[in-house]
């Protein structure tokens, strides 16, 4: 009985020591350029509200194996959810603008508000051999506060990666990112 007590241990200490360290990645973003607040009369609101696959709804980072299947890491994390990370880098973005009171991400949406629907579809590492992208793909639309539809759009970055580790990809994922905000702001002041 002592003897196989000791060879549980030995055991677990051994698994124990060879499981690999979680590793946490962050995004980094430029800082947005704040417009003069005193242009624009910020009266208006917008709620962005974000739908995603449960996928990209937790914090394990996501990689493409083929077109048919998706891995999901073990021991490699982003430091919160892709689609809350997207939504945070939108919102900061369309609030400095000016143009807007409040920008919200609650699921509560104030009566007079404009609505920006994010359709969240990838944010990955895809490629095979050489090849290495970040990809991040969403559709926007705009909906003003007397529910009419005014713009809408696809939006896909992909970046070439240096290599397959994940800081690589952190990387990566954060310059197209960074593109896309640009771009739905942009789309977003316009009207």
């Amino acid at each position: 009985m002592r003897r196989m007590f000791i060879m549980v241990s030995i055991l677990l200490s051994l698994t124990a020591c060879s499981m690999p360290e979680t590793k946490i990645y962050s995004l980094s973003l430029p800082d947005t350029a704040m417009m003069d607040a005193t242009t624009q009369d910020r009266q208006a609101s917008l709620a962005i509200i974000m739908d995603a696959p449960r996928h990209l709804s937790q914090s394990y980072i996501v990689y493409r194996i083929s077109p048919y299947q998706l891995q999901i890491s073990r021991y490699a994390k982003w430091e919160s959810p892709p689609d809350e990370m997207i939504k945070k880098a939108i919102q900061d973005s369309l609030y400095d603008t000016g143009k807007f009171h409040d920008v919200s991400t609650s699921s509560l949406i104030s009566e007079g508000s404009y609505v920006l629907e994010i359709n969240l579809k990838r944010f990955e590492r895809t490629g095979d051999g050489n090849d290495i992208f970040g990809e991040l793909a969403f559709d926007m639309k705009l909906v003003s506060s007397d529910n009419r539809e005014l713009s809408h759009a696809a939006i896909t970055k992909k970046i070439k990666l240096e290599d397959r580790d994940f800081l690589s990809l952190a990387k990566g994922l954060s310059a197209a990112l960074a593109e896309a905000v640009r771009e739905v702001t942009a789309k977003v002041i316009a009207y």
